[in-house]
């Protein structure tokens, strides 16, 4: 294979649509590695196109892959060049990205994974960076018994590994605060509690936001002791409506920005607002959906959708820009998002009205005349659970636990291809579209809650991320991590193939040849 001239090498990589092959054939020689690695814009292009960042779920694997590179890959692989790190703008290895992403879907799909069980919380923090929380917490659960699985760096050991601990409470009194809800972005955790005192009607609320790699550190205490209904945060926004201070007849929407600590509140308002959500969140500016009920009449509610801007650098800070209005059941209807330009407003009821759809696609589109949303479509089916899966345009429905698809675009329903198990669905890293096309009802997957090793009690439901699972109860506490590779089967610097293996990548580069000739 040495022999084969690079410019033959060259033209078969670039043509060949056989990634299994190619990514094969990049492990049979350090050369064969740098030519394969080398078509940078080809790898990128695969990313894009198979792992779109417009996908949430894609794009929290992008930025724990971007921050691991970071922080650790000058220690664990000095080989490399700088012109191959991902970190502060460096160049992007996309070959290195493309393994990885796929290394990952691999292992939860076969169960490969490094697994960490914990007998109690850590009383101190280890030297190194904190790269990545799950928390244990769930409604009503006392303050102090709330914790965190931790993803570290440590920086004398030169190592990953994960800790449990608890974010520090120093200056909150926490006795009588329960948890009502938390939220957690790329880099923030917020929690919002509710003070337990029966002679205050309605109960209050604080919100406490801490930055994750200094969740050590005392909370920031955005709201404290205000009635709150809506609460959302994407990105370095958080999203507050409340009851304005003065005013307990109005309400307002309140902007934070939880980089630079500066503040929007917004104009106080009649509207009683249900519920509000971030749409689109950019370093400059934020787009806020809100909703609210106009009025009810015949088992229907006609419900308006407000569109808003806030501005971090414009003189008028808030900005009304579209609205729309539908008919709905008049049962709890929450708009859902899908990515920057598109919601989607469903029904969890069993019985909803005879002409009401039970699922609205709506898409928000600006021209130099305006904004404006409009129904892009509308579906009668039923949903337990609605997930979005941008990277492959599908909406995943659960309905009395069975599984099915639609398409994102039309909202036709999808038949080629199989559903995928729990908890994998709900992490949201998907195979490539061929290869999940290629899947039958038979193909298996690991399934947690079988696995006899780790004896994963089946009352505990995982708290999910993009490259770990974290099993949690009053007793246990397990953690499975897919994103990196353990100890033991971590690559050497030189590519090391069994004998097996050289004649699966010989054949692999025969495949490759045969086609370069037909095509010619």
């Amino acid at each position: 294979m040495n022999r084969i001239p690079n410019e033959v090498l060259d033209y078969i990589i670039w043509h060949s649509d056989d990634e299994a092959s190619l990514l094969t054939l990049s492990r049979a020689s350090r050369k064969l590695r740098v030519r394969v690695s080398s078509h940078q814009s080809l790898w990128r292009k695969r990313v894009e196109q198979q792992f779109t960042l417009r996908d949430d779920n894609e794009l929290k694997w992008w930025r724990l892959y971007t921050q691991t590179c970071k922080t650790a890959l000058p220690y664990v692989d000095s080989s490399i060049g700088a012109d191959e790190r991902t970190a502060n703008g460096n160049q992007v290895d996309w070959f290195d990205v493309y393994c990885k992403r796929r290394a990952v879907e691999y292992r939860q799909r076969h169960g490969l994974y490094t697994a960490y069980r914990f007998d109690a919380v850590a009383s101190t923090c280890p030297n190194g960076v904190r790269l990545q929380i799950l928390l244990y917490a769930y409604h009503r659960l006392p303050v102090h018994k709330m914790f965190v699985a931790s993803r570290w760096w440590l920086t004398r050991q030169q190592r990953l590994t994960w800790i449990l601990e608890r974010p520090c409470w120093k200056g909150v009194d926490i006795r009588r605060l329960q948890i009502y809800e938390y939220l957690q972005s790329d880099e923030y955790l917020i929690v919002r509690v509710m003070h337990l005192n029966e002679s205050v009607s309605p109960l209050l609320y604080s919100l406490y936001a801490w930055h994750v790699p200094t969740l050590h550190k005392p909370p920031c205490a955005i709201v404290t002791k205000q009635w709150i209904t809506s609460t959302s945060v994407r990105a370095d926004w958080l999203l507050i409506h409340h009851r304005a201070p003065q005013t307990p007849s109005l309400t307002m929407l309140h902007v934070y920005n939880l980089n630079s600590g500066e503040n929007h509140p917004g104009p106080s308002t009649s509207r009683q607002y249900t519920f509000c959500h971030i749409q689109r969140a950019t370093a400059e500016d934020v787009h806020i959906i809100c909703m609210d009920d106009a009025g009810s009449d015949n088992g229907s509610t006609m419900v308006s959708y407000r569109l808003y801007q806030s501005t971090l650098d414009c003189a008028e800070k808030w900005q009304f820009l579209a609205a729309l209005n539908a008919r709905v059941d008049n049962i709890r209807t929450a708009p859902q998002r899908v990515d920057d330009s598109r919601f989607i407003i469903w029904t969890s009821q069993e019985e909803h009205g005879v002409f009401m759809p039970a699922l609205v696609l709506l898409e928000i589109s600006s021209s130099p005349t305006g904004t404006v949303m409009e129904r892009k479509w509308m579906s009668n089916t039923q949903a337990y659970l609605v997930r979005p899966i941008v990277s492959r345009s599908l909406l995943l429905i659960n309905w009395k636990n069975v599984y099915h698809y639609l398409n994102l675009d039309s909202g036709m329903t999808v038949r080629d291809v199989t559903p995928i198990p729990q908890p994998w669905a709900e992490v949201g890293l998907y195979p490539t579209k061929n290869m999940w096309t290629g899947m039958t009802k038979d193909t298996e997957w690991y399934n947690p809650w079988c696995d006899f090793i780790q004896r994963i009690p089946r009352d505990s439901l995982p708290v999910v991320s993009p490259g770990a699972l974290f099993f949690a109860n009053d007793s246990t506490y397990i953690l499975l991590d897919y994103f990196t590779e353990s100890s033991s089967q971590q690559p050497q610097c030189t590519p090391q193939l069994s004998k097996q293996q050289r004649s699966w990548a010989y054949r692999a580069i025969t495949r490759l040849v045969t086609r370069w000739t037909q095509k010619e």
